[in-house]
């Protein structure tokens, strides 16, 4: 102990004797290893740690599977039949999103709810933080009028008062008991504020309509695949019982709950794990540069008696304590980075606010650091540790006695910097490729100038589709009129706003359909004019009117892709379709119009139609209104003509549609934004090992450029010299940086949209820019050389 100690006040001494050095070398390993811990935090919360219920392994999500649709929620009467009859699930419970209007405390606010089955808590494990979960029949119709807040909710607006349990909530314009409060670890299933009962009525509710997530314990003992045999089975008997072809998938809670993200983070965990390996490269060429100014004083050590091995423990103890400093600064810029990660809401990827710096995290970290401590101090420390003694005490000795394997190890460390940098920015630009090709896609609608905002209609208030269609009838009109308004109409899912609506569709006096079950469809609720704000094209017949209400023959708009798929080469116009159970209207196709993505910028439209609000209206609905100028100068103006018609009339997601599809790409603008950072860090690096390895190169070829130049040589044939040299070990790495690329970029391809992840324009202009930057790095140190006096480099011997 007593040696370590003094190793590490010695190697502290030296690090405050190099103050330019230790700066630079800690903040290059911070960046490395700061990148690594941020990405850490998210990979450990999300990959590694176990979910924070009670078996977690055991937790089963059930998806139902259509003819289009892979993995779908499923519909209540399916669930009913999933729960009775499969064999291999202790329980299954299902719940489904909702939103609520909470009045009568305050001022009116919307909260995102869940409505769930009475067995959700109890059987995924999460015991209330206060009172009590739902008891057995509380979601049947009727008995339904209890409540548990959220954690977060109950300190927010209740100022955490124990005394709010037995109390009613006006939620929707009914009364509701609150029976208790969830604890924040529900987030990880949703970021919902308010629980309710399900309360559905098998028999009244349609097969057709599918809406509900299910969620399924596993019996003890029993594996993933009996499961699947098992709920295969249970799918065999409903086909024939229902004439359906859905059939079941079963998938680990974790997978669904992380789904695409895993990739996306064992990819950026990579690429910082580069950045890393480019630093530690970086900060032993440094010490390779330090050993040789330091060849004297080590060789005096090693010629009184030291050994090689305490010589290198001494350089490894200067190595992990600059480790060690770099790590400290990296934790602090990873807590900065994952602060700032968690306040996003991103789409595809579970609540961020469970992440963060933990024990396990800062472990990691510490091991990490003095793992780089070793990998960037182990190589200067054994060719340091074996100098020629005899050069090295020669007074006036340049402290060259490293030779030509001290040179050969720089300029491989060069060439791998180069290789793996080129890695990270091919990975980079196919990334940022992607992005733009993403970008220019139509969306099918013009976002430009358009306001969007949210309201739900409390039931109990507006308890039939006359007094709804009043409301919404009176906004529009009062929107309309407001200066600035070009036009304003309703639908019930915005476009790429996360949600939608799918069920079964049949085609009067159409045969069956060849998998005895029809495709699926997506259906909307939209105003008259909601098609003229959205700027979405008529094709062919009529858009709807104010004269398609409830006394008129039903009427349906369909999409571009739903003609062409169900009626090719004909006419649509006048055809009848029938949406979800054979009990609902038959609807009359008016007009068909340009095919819109809903789902997302890379998904392909899929079939779509359209329903007048006044003859299929829905509580929910987002109001679109396209604007001259600014939308967000009219947010004001609209919410109070929303107020006029019902003052206690919450309205929410309040946002232009621009910022709408923006929010749809965030997370591959995030992972653009990541990639290219840590590649631009990469390249900084690699540039700034280029600048040094041709730098301590050319100082080492002194003499030799003083001769050249004493024998005639030009300052241009210096010049050259140094930057082919330099240059070529630049090509070498570029060589296999790009072979490299060719197979690790094959990782990245299910990130990519509409680029080949082998995209030869990338690969060329990746490398030529590398080239660039890397003759400029050459360039500097190569034309310092060339201003050497010859005769005062001749005095260097």
């Amino acid at each position: 102990m007593e040696t370590l100690l003094h190793d590490l006040r010695f190697a502290t001494r030296v690090l405050l004797k190099s103050p330019g050095f230790t700066a630079i070398a800690v903040l290059t390993l911070a960046l490395g290893i700061g990148a690594n811990c941020a990405i850490f935090s998210v990979v450990n919360a999300m990959l590694i740690q176990s979910l924070p219920f009670r078996d977690p392994d055991r937790l089963m999500w059930v998806w139902d599977v259509q003819p289009q649709l892979e993995q779908a929620p499923a519909s209540y009467p399916e669930f009913v039949d999933w729960r009775n009859m499969n064999q291999v699930f202790e329980q299954m419970a299902a719940g489904r999103g909702a939103n609520f209007n909470l009045t009568g405390t305050g001022d009116p606010e919307r909260l995102p709810g869940y409505s769930v089955t009475a067995n959700f808590f109890q059987m995924v494990g999460i015991n209330p933080e206060l009172g009590r979960a739902f008891l057995p029949g509380e979601d049947k119709p009727g008995n339904d009028q209890v409540v548990l807040l959220s954690s977060n909710l109950w300190r927010r607006r209740f100022g955490s008062d124990p005394a709010i349990l037995g109390k009613t909530i006006s939620l929707n314009g009914k009364s509701y008991y609150v029976i208790g409060v969830i604890p924040p670890m529900s987030a990880m299933l949703t970021s919902a504020e308010v629980f309710t009962p399900l309360g559905l009525d098998v028999t009244k509710t349609d097969r057709g309509t599918h809406f509900l997530n299910v969620v399924a314990r596993l019996r003890q003992g029993t594996s993933m695949s009996q499961a699947q045999a098992n709920m295969g089975t249970v799918a065999a008997q409903l086909k024939k019982q229902y004439s359906t072809n859905h059939d079941i998938r079963v998938a680990r809670l974790r997978e669904v709950l992380v789904g695409d993200v895993r990739r996306l983070l064992l990819v950026l965990f990579a690429t910082v794990g580069f950045v890393l390996f480019i630093a530690c490269t970086n900060v032993a060429n440094l010490q390779l540069a330090r050993a040789n100014s330091r060849q004297k004083e080590l060789s005096i050590r090693l010629a009184l008696g030291a050994s090689r091995w305490r010589v290198v423990r001494q350089w490894l103890t200067e190595s992990a304590l600059l480790a060690l400093l770099g790590g400290s600064l990296g934790v602090l810029m990873a807590y900065w980075g994952v602060r700032s990660v968690t306040t996003l809401q991103i789409r595809g990827i579970p609540t961020l606010n469970h992440v963060g710096l933990d024990g396990t995290v800062l472990v990691f970290t510490l091991g990490l650091s003095l793992l780089a401590g070793f990998l960037f101090g182990l190589m200067p420390a054994l060719h340091s540790s074996k100098p020629n003694l005899s050069d090295s005490l020669k007074e006036g000795s340049r402290g060259s006695s490293l030779g030509s394997g001290h040179r050969s190890t720089r300029s491989l460390l060069m060439v791998n910097e180069v290789a793996m940098a080129l890695v990270l920015l091919v990975c980079a630009g196919l990334m940022i490729r992607s992005f733009q090709r993403l970008m220019r896609v139509q969306p099918g609608f013009d976002p430009e100038n358009v306001l969007t905002l949210r309201v739900n209609l409390p039931v109990s208030k507006y308890s039939d589709d006359q007094k709804q269609s009043s409301f919404y009838r009176q906004v529009l009109e009062r929107i309309e009129i407001l200066p600035g308004v070009v036009s304003a109409g309703l639908i019930n899912n915005l476009p790429l706003g996360g949600g939608d609506t799918n069920g079964d569709f049949q085609i009067e006096g159409a045969p069956p359909w060849p998998t005895n079950d029809g495709p699926m469809t997506e259906d909307y609720v939209t105003s008259p004019n909601y098609f003229q704000a959205m700027r979405i094209p008529l094709l062919k017949g009529r858009l709807f009117t104010d004269r398609d209400n409830f006394g008129a023959p039903n009427v349906s708009v369909i999409n571009e892709a739903f003609a062409r798929r169900v009626w090719p080469n004909q006419d649509p116009l006048g055809k009848r379709i029938q949406i979800g159970w054979p009990t609902s209207n038959w609807l009359t196709i008016v007009g068909v119009v340009g095919d819109v993505k809903h789902e997302g910028l890379d998904q392909a439209p899929m079939l779509q139609a359209y329903v007048p609000y006044l003859q299929g209206l829905e509580p929910a609905m987002t109001l679109v209104v396209r604007t001259q100028t600014n939308p967000l100068n009219l947010v004001n103006d609209v919410r109070n003509q929303i107020l006029a018609v019902d003052k206690d009339q919450p309205v929410f997601n309040v946002k232009p549609l621009v910022e709408v599809r923006s929010e749809s790409v965030l997370q591959k603008q995030l992972t653009m934004i990541m990639l290219a950072l840590f590649a631009a860090v990469a390249l900084i690096l690699a540039c700034v090992g280029i600048y040094g390895v041709v730098s301590y190169s050319a100082g080492q070829r002194t003499h030799e450029i003083g001769i050249r130049m004493a024998l005639g040589a030009g300052q241009g044939d210096v010049l050259g010299l140094i930057i082919r040299q330099g240059m070529l070990l630049v090509t070498i790495g570029i060589l296999i940086g790009a072979a490299a690329s060719l197979l690790l970029t094959r990782f990245i391809r299910s990130l990519l949209f509409g680029v080949s992840a082998t995209d030869p324009l990338i690969f060329s202009a990746i490398s030529l820019l590398l080239a660039i930057v890397a003759l400029f790095a050459c360039y500097i140190p190569a034309r310092r050389a060339t201003r050497v006096d010859p005769v005062v480099a001749l005095r260097c011997e």
